[in-house]
């Protein structure tokens, strides 16, 4: 029930691949196409970090550490070539808080089989909202919604 709790700071991380910026493409990135129906990295990281901030400033709360990495190599052995990287973008939220711990340990029937969840939030809380159904299927074969909403 989250009872007591108190955040004190965000946590980001963002994998996604080459960002292949106009007019700075850097020597190392990689150009290998994607399915129109999927954002383009660059895309998601001037979109999905507002959201999170957005997401994180809602408790007062700093984003304080993270990563952000981006990839896209070319593997090989014996002429075999394989392209790797975060065709499907990865992000990683997450928080850091405090809690009393006679707060911690839940009360036995506090909440009853057969209640009723309740999701709360907007457009920057659809972080594992659309996640669990997105990554079950094959990247680009639902809608460009539910390609986004899980980042």
């Amino acid at each position: 029930m989250g009872r007591g709790s108190k955040p004190k700071a965000g946590l980001a991380r963002f994998s996604v691949s080459d960002l292949l910026i106009p007019g700075y493409q850097r020597f190392w990135e990689l150009s290998v196409g994607r399915p129109h129906n999927i954002a383009s990295p660059l895309d998601i990281m001037l979109e999905v970090p507002i959201g999170l901030a957005v997401f994180n400033n809602q408790f007062g709360r700093p984003c304080i550490m993270g990563y952000f990495r981006t990839l896209i190599t070319t593997v090989g052995h014996r002429n075999v070539k394989e392209i790797r990287g975060y065709h499907k973008p990865i992000m990683l939220a997450g928080s850091l808080g405090t809690v009393r711990p006679v707060h911690a340990i839940k009360e036995a029937g506090m909440i009853e089989l057969g209640a009723y969840l309740i999701v709360l939030g907007g457009p920057a809380m659809l972080i594992g909202l659309g996640g669990g159904a997105a990554s079950s299927i094959t990247s680009g074969e639902g809608s460009v919604d539910l390609d986004f909403a899980p980042v």
